[in-house]
């Protein structure tokens, strides 16, 4: 398997656990707005990553478009509203992901700043852009993904719906703390045996005596 492959999987991973957590929620959760955090709904954040994908995607399987550009986005109203919907997009996109094997160069609009995004929307002639990879770009949406995944755990949380706290992790933090884990399972180990080891010289001692 080839390093892009390999991102590709990794993005496929994550989106077959946003696919499965659609299957047992109800559109009404899904759609429904947390006013308290002011962070939109599940569906909205779900629809925002998907969209993502199609944005590169679409770059990737045209031969008259230039550019990635992820501010092009349809928001779609079906995908922050019907779960069944969204299920069939995400298999859709994962089947899309497979067939990555090669990495290229793209060109990716650069928006970093509203003044930027006015001026592209007022003349797109003057598209600003800036050179990147495929395979730099399918890490950028893994680490997307996980990110909006952490929110979406945060609203799920709000309406007493339980998933994983490996959900919306990343692979960086899950490996440190798995690094903290084995640390301390080796700082414990000497110390268990000291004990067992003094134990061990007192049933001697008692004997003796």
């Amino acid at each position: 398997m080839t390093v892009i492959e390999q991102i590709a999987q990794d993005n496929i991973r994550l989106l077959g656990q946003l696919e499965s957590f659609t299957k047992q929620i109800s559109d009404t959760f899904y759609s429904q707005h947390n006013e308290s955090l002011a962070s939109g709904s599940i569906g909205a954040h779900i629809r925002h990553i998907i969209e993502h994908y199609l944005s590169l995607l679409n770059y990737q399987n045209s031969a008259t478009v230039q550019t990635i550009n992820y501010d092009q986005r349809q928001r779609s109203i079906p995908l922050e509203i019907d779960t069944k919907h969204t299920q069939e997009v995400i298999n859709s996109v994962c089947e899309q992901l497979v067939s990555i094997c090669l990495d290229t160069e793209v060109n990716v609009v650069c928006s970093t700043n509203t003044r930027i995004r006015s001026a592209i929307q007022s003349s797109p002639e003057k598209e600003i852009t800036t050179q990147s990879s495929l395979a730099r770009e399918l890490v950028f949406l893994c680490s997307h993904t996980t990110h909006h995944m952490a929110i979406i755990r945060l609203l799920s949380l709000h309406l007493k719906i339980d998933l994983p706290s490996s959900f919306g992790k990343a692979a960086s933090t899950q490996n440190y703390e798995c690094t903290l884990r084995t640390s301390s399972d080796l700082i414990q180990e000497p110390k268990l045996k000291g004990e067992l080891g003094s134990k061990g010289s007192n049933n001697v001692q008692r004997k003796l005596a």
